[in-house]
């Protein structure tokens, strides 16, 4: 678990500017409508793309942002074309809780027939075991809301569950 906490200190230092990064955060949290998706995108893609943390905001935010398409076609190439970016991220930084986080959102909320949804699990794993070790401790509001999303959203076993509880 000291290796994951490392990772994402060095991550976090790495992105882009820590305003920026809050701002997506809270955007993230804000979704439900097309003109939050378009800010969301808009300050993801502010963050420029370097570190994973940055690239995985972006691909989020794109998979967001097809599902306000009107074409099938062009929503399912941004669709891909975010997933793809979200995934890259992953790979390069896979225990990034931060990054798992983002999938486990998109899986969620993708629909089925997309294919999108064989990380849920592992995900959930990674991000409970992430916060029982103070991942996002140090941003109580952010810790709050993934607690909040993973309770409200995921199907928990009863140990993260009473994990979670004990935040």
């Amino acid at each position: 678990m000291k290796f994951l906490l490392i990772t994402y200190l060095l991550l976090s230092m790495t992105t882009g500017g820590e305003e920026e990064l809050s701002q997506c955060r809270a955007l993230y949290f804000q979704l439900g409508d097309k003109e939050n998706a378009e800010a969301f995108l808009d300050q993801c893609e502010e963050l420029g793309g370097v570190s994973p943390i940055a690239k995985g905001y972006e691909g989020c935010a794109k998979t967001v942002m097809a599902g306000y398409g009107f074409n099938p076609f062009s929503k399912y190439n941004l669709f891909a074309e975010g997933r793809d970016e979200l995934e890259a991220a992953i790979k390069s930084a896979p225990t990034d809780p931060e990054l798992r986080f983002l999938r486990l959102g998109v899986q969620i909320h993708a629909p089925g027939f997309l294919n999108y949804d064989d990380q849920i699990d592992q995900d959930i794993e990674l991000i409970v075991s992430a916060l029982a070790n103070g991942w996002a401790s140090d941003t109580p509001w952010f810790q709050e809301k993934v607690i909040s999303f993973l309770q409200d959203s995921c199907d928990l076993d009863s140990a993260s569950q009473s994990t979670l509880k004990n935040l």
